[in-house]
This record gives structure tokens, C-alpha cells and sequence, in this order.
């Protein structure tokens, strides 16, 4: 049985209660971010959405949202007796194919469920991290029976790579990725005003693998073309451990966050990305209940983001270097 794709036009809106009554199911499901009839109406007069249809009618559906931010390859749908046999691949490449013509240097992201995650990382998606979602696709999640699990809810976030700055969790087990951090993070603190030069990749990726001892310690990589361009990492030190973290401190009685360690390749300073990590490393401190987050630095840079972030600067300074002063905000 010959199964054809097509874009959806004005005249199509006869097919609007087949297309609901095959969407309706995953969006009862949770599987599918909640749409209305009138929406998946405007979707098919507007001719943003794709058609798999054979003699037995509509069995499948895509569509695709233009945000300010980005647009969204969404609703990949096909009828349950006809999956894993290439009808969502060939619909999301003809919407990917719509896409990267219309699109005006906006990232392509897509959201998918157990059951279209396959076919968006066929087509070269990679995930990013979750938190780092535009506000305005966050909105879209209303409705979601998971909306208030975010981000520990079951979509993934993918973006299109095609040179963008991408943001993910780092996983240990990508050793290609770790040694590429070990590797910046040398290079960046031979940099003014840190001119550390002691720095060896070796040394700093064991030193990355032994943090993961910590009770919270989490590593954020920004990532473009494959290549590491920027890292942040913050942890939540036990209550007896503080005192290492900052010598002679005492903070008992209060949930500890430290951002330890944050740094952006040069040629992409001044452009956000510094102030982009580092708010999302405040928001996994925030969730892992740090009530007072802790940092040091002497950078003039580092100095404004902290300042931005509201943190204020306290009268300590690190034993040895009396330039790198704590920083301290209470969330």
C-alpha cells in the first residue's frame, strides 16, 4: 500500500476531524503538547503542515511553528498499524526541507516523544539542554499533563545544529567531549588576568571525573560545529566540606551552592553566552535547593555577569590571591 506526503493547503480543511482524531490519542496520551481544532485547522490553510495519506485516507501528520526565536518542527503523528515503516522519517524531512527555506538564521528545534525521537535524530538533530528552551516554546508546553515536571519530563529538547551555539549537559561518558573541555580549560586560564600556566589537559580531565564525587556537581558545555566553546560547573558541597571551599567560612544552617568554574572562547565573548550559562547554572543550583550561591573571581567580565545576576561582592578574598574576592547572592 503506497503511502504519499504532501504539504497541506487551504482545501484540505476536509480532512480537519481525521487529522484531530489521529492526533487526539497521543494528546490524551501526554505524548503531544495540546492542540484545538482551530489550531490544527490554521496549521493546514496556512500550509504549515505535511499530509501522509494512502487509499485508506490521512495516517499522518506534521507540522511546524514559526516563533520569533526559532521554529519548532512539531505533532509528528502516524497511525499506530503503519509505524516503523519510514512514514514519520519522510514526513519531517519534507518539513525540514520547508524549514531551512523560511528560516532567517532562527535555530530549528523539535521536542519529541518516545515515539518521534528517533526520527528527529535521524535527521541530524542533537540534543541541547532543556533548560536553555526559548521561553516562548516553554509557553507551548501548557496544557501538557508534565508541564509542571520541567524539565524532568519526558520530551527531549533537539536543536538543528547548522554552526549554532548549542548547550548540553556534559556526560561523562563522552570522553571525545570531556578532553575537548579539559583541553579549553587550560587554554583559558593561561588567559589574563589568570595566567595560570600549571594547567595540564591529563591533570584537569581526572580532575573533571574525580568531581563527579561530589553530592550535585554539574558540568554545562556550550558546543558549536562539534567543538567545545564555552563550559560553566557548579556543585553543592556537603555542609562539612565547606570550610575547603572556602577556608575558615562557616555557613551551617544554609544550602550551599558554589559556581565554580565558567568560561567562554574569546571570540564569542561579548555576544551573551558568558550570561547564558551562567544563569542556567544559578537555575540547576536553584532546583537542587541552594539557598546562598557562592563564586570567585578577578575577572572584570566575570564581574559584570555576577553583578547582573545580582550577586554582591563580600570582603573575602582567596587565600594567595587577594585580587579573586567570594561573591555571594541569596536566592
Amino acid at each position: 500500500m503506497q503511502t504519499k506526503i504532501r504539504r497541506t493547503n487551504p482545501s484540505d480543511s476536509i480532512y480537519l476531524d481525521r487529522v484531530y482524531a489521529l492526533i487526539e490519542p497521543e494528546m490524551k496520551a501526554g505524548l503531544i503538547a495540546q492542540k484545538t481544532k482551530q489550531e490544527i485547522a490554521q496549521e493546514i490553510k496556512t500550509s504549515q503542515a505535511f499530509f501522509a495519506f494512502n487509499c485508506d485516507g490521512i495516517v499522518g501528520y506534521i507540522s511546524i511553528k514559526i516563533w520569533q526565536s526559532c521554529i519548532e518542527l512539531m505533532t509528528i503523528v502516524v497511525d499506530p498499524c503503519l509505524r516503523k515503516k519510514g512514514i514519520g522519517t519522510r514526513l519531517a524531512q519534507k518539513a525540514m526541507h520547508l524549514v531551512q527555506g523560511i528560516s532567517k538564521g532562527q535555530e530549528i528545534m523539535a521536542l519529541p516523544n518516545k515515539n518521534s525521537a528517533g526520527i528527529v535524530h535521524k535527521l541530524g538533530f542533537i540534543t541541547s539542554y532543556k533548560s536553555a528552551m526559548p521561553n516562548e516554546l516553554r509557553q507551548g508546553c501548557q496544557g501538557c499533563p508534565e508541564e509542571h515536571q520541567f524539565p524532568a519530563c519526558h520530551c527531549d529538547t533537539l536543536v538543528w545544529p547548522n554552526g549554532q551555539v548549542i548547550i548540553q549537559s556534559l556526560d561523562m561518558s563522552d570522553t571525545s567531549t570531556v578532553q575537548q573541555v579539559a583541553q579549553f580549560y587550560c587554554q583559558v586560564w593561561q588567559e589574563p588576568p589568570w595566567l595560570e600556566f600549571f594547567w595540564k589537559p591529563e591533570k584537569v580531565y581526572q580532575q573533571i571525573l574525580n568531581y563527579q564525587q561530589h553530592q550535585y556537581y554539574k558540568w554545562l558545555v556550550a558546543k558549536t560545529s562539534g567543538q567545545v566553546v564555552g563550559f560553566a560547573a557548579s556543585f553543592v558541597p556537603y555542609q562539612d566540606k565547606i570550610s575547603q571551599v572556602i577556608p575558615g567560612v562557616s555557613y551551617e544552617g544554609k544550602a550551599i551552592g558554589y559556581a565554580a568554574e565558567m568560561a567562554v572562547n574569546s571570540e564569542l565573548r561579548l555576544q551573551g553566552w558568558g550570561t547564558k550559562l551562567f544563569d542556567l547554572m544559578l537555575q540547576d543550583l536553584k532546583q537542587s535547593g541552594s539557598e546562598l550561591v557562592l563564586g570567585r573571581t578577578k575577572a572584570v567580565g566575570m564581574e559584570k555577569i555576577l553583578q547582573q545576576a545580582g550577586f554582591v561582592q563580600t570582603t573575602l578574598h582567596m587565600p594567595g590571591d587577594p585580587e579573586r574576592f567570594y561573591w555571594q547572592k541569596v536566592m
